[in-house]
Parts: C-alpha cells; sequence; structure tokens
C-alpha cells in the first residue's frame, strides 16, 4: 500500500451471521457464514486501518449483525476511539443498556439502521418487528441516525415512510430489493406516486428520502471499492466491500499480510467492465445495487 494512504472507508465485519433472515438478503442469499472476529483480529485490523487509512477515515461496523457482538463493539470503542464510526444495525438486539453505552460514544459514532418501514412490511420482509419504544430513543439521541429501506411493493412507500417518520426518522435511504429484476413502468409509476403524496404531506417537509437508485447505471464512474474502500472480514481477510465477502475468489488480501497488489489489480480489471454496456457485469450477482443494472 502506497504511503500517501489511499484508503478512507474501511467495513469491520464482525460476524458473517444475523439474527433475521430478510427475504431479499445478499447474505441470507449466498449463505451465511458462521465466523466471528475476535479481539486478536480487531487489533491486527487497527493497526492495519492505522497504517493505510487517511486521518479523518471512517470505519463502519456491520456483520451480518453487529450487535450479536456487542462485547467486540465495547473492546473496539474502548480501546481505538480515534475514528469516525459507524453501526448498521437491524436494532432487534437493541436494549437501554447498550443505547446508554453507545450514546456515551456519540461523539465518533453514527447510527444507520436498516428498518423497513410499518409493522406489517416490516414482519413479512424481515419476520420480526423492531421495537418501536428503542428505536424511538435512537433518533432522539443520535441525531444524524439514518435509515436504509427497502422497496419490495411501492404502493406501501408511503404508508413505510410515514411509520418510520413519525418514531423521529429524518433521513431514509430507499433501496430497491436485490433479488427483484429491473424494475418496469408500472413499478416506476407506483413509486413516483408514492414519493409524490410524500413531497406533498407537510409532515415530511424536513426529511430527506433518496429515491431508489444504481450506483454506476448511466455513467461511466465507478465506485471506489477495492482502492479507497475495503472490508476486513471476521477472519481477517480483505475484500474489496461488504458484499464481496461471500466470494472467495474476490479476496484481496489480509489484515496480517497486506493487501495482494496483483489481486487488487485483477478485480479493479474486472470490474473496469462495468465501463462497457456490451460487457455483462462481473459483480452484479453479489452487489446489491449492481444486482439490477441494465445489462
Amino acid at each position: 500500500m502506497p504511503k500517501n494512504k489511499k484508503l478512507n472507508f474501511a467495513w469491520i465485519m464482525l460476524n458473517g451471521y444475523c439474527n433475521l433472515k430478510c427475504e431479499y438478503c445478499y447474505e441470507a442469499k449466498y449463505g451465511f457464514k458462521q465466523e466471528r472476529m475476535n479481539k486478536e483480529i480487531i487489533d491486527a485490523s487497527m493497526k492495519f486501518i492505522n497504517e493505510n487509512c487517511a486521518e479523518g477515515s471512517e470505519v463502519a461496523i456491520y456483520g451480518g449483525e453487529p450487535l450479536i457482538e456487542f462485547d467486540l463493539i465495547r473492546y473496539l470503542f474502548d480501546n481505538y476511539p480515534i475514528y469516525n464510526y459507524s453501526i448498521f444495525t437491524n436494532t432487534i438486539l437493541m436494549t437501554q443498556d447498550k443505547i446508554d453505552y453507545l450514546h456515551s460514544k456519540q461523539d465518533f459514532l453514527i447510527m444507520d439502521i436498516s428498518l423497513d418501514g410499518a409493522e406489517e412490511t416490516q414482519v413479512k420482509n424481515r419476520g420480526a418487528m423492531y421495537d418501536k419504544d428503542i428505536v424511538r430513543q435512537i433518533f432522539q439521541k443520535f441525531k444524524h441516525t439514518g435509515v436504509r429501506s427497502i422497496v419490495v411493493d411501492p404502493s406501501k412507500v408511503y404508508e413505510n415512510c410515514k411509520a418510520l417518520v413519525d418514531l423521529g426518522a429524518r433521513r431514509i435511504d430507499l433501496n430497491y430489493a436485490s433479488f427483484t429484476d429491473l424494475p418496469g413502468e408500472e413499478y416506476i409509476d407506483v413509486l413516483s406516486s408514492q414519493l409524490k403524496k410524500i413531497e406533498d404531506n407537510p409532515s415530511f417537509k424536513d426529511v430527506i428520502i433518496s429515491e431508489p437508485h444504481y450506483c454506476v447505471e448511466n455513467s461511466d464512474k465507478l465506485c471506489s471499492i477495492g482502492t479507497s474502500r475495503i472490508a476486513i472480514a471476521p477472519n481477517g481477510d480483505i475484500y474489496p466491500c461488504d458484499v464481496f465477502y461471500f466470494v472467495n475468489a474476490y479476496k484481496i488480501g489480509n489484515v496480517f499480510s497486506g493487501i495482494n497488489k496483483i489481486d487488487q489489480e485483477g478485480f479493479l480489471e474486472e470490474l473496469e467492465g462495468l465501463k462497457d454496456p456490451n460487457r455483462p457485469c462481473p459483480a452484479h450477482v453479489y452487489c446489491t445495487a449492481l444486482d439490477n443494472k441494465k445489462q
């Protein structure tokens, strides 16, 4: 890795399994890995990040479901409070004690939560309902909390966003379900009418809602995975981003030995195919955003 520290974002995946099995989850689709990080790997990961990430870099705590490993979160935050952290969680395992602890770290911590909105949709998609009081507290205590919400049924977008806003959400990122085909005209029309309904409702005045999008569609730019962004698996292996953790062929290094330049360059060469509309995307079956890219 060059001495100028090109990395600016790292996912730390504390485990490879989850307490839910959402019907659209790419991790469940390709099979959860029954792996969990330990303190030795955390120490090695933070050493790697310190040596390779620029000042002000963000470290995202992921899984699986990271709250399963809350003892490791405590270890990480108590021993390495020098980075900008975020936690991505479905909130099901959140408790008052955990909220109180995380709130004490709010100077360097942002919460990102994954919820699908109203109870009917949440239970249908995920099989379990979140605790509304807990979620309300998260929004109250962590002012910059964002919500990632998956749109399976576009006719429910208003209802689901309203349920989240009523709990205190002020930023909602809508995403297409990764298992669906590219949405057709009817889907887009319904979604557009739902978004218009949101726009016309004063209760959404101060709420930022991002529409579903494709990260590379109609663009000759690629995302920065594998170059300025990397993901660290529970066993210390390094991948271009979190979704590639489930595809061993895309491993590009390890926190103990560093990034393998040959593997990294091979991945980036393959990824270049995204710029050519006539070449099948090598990543679309693994990536939530690329899964729906027009071929």
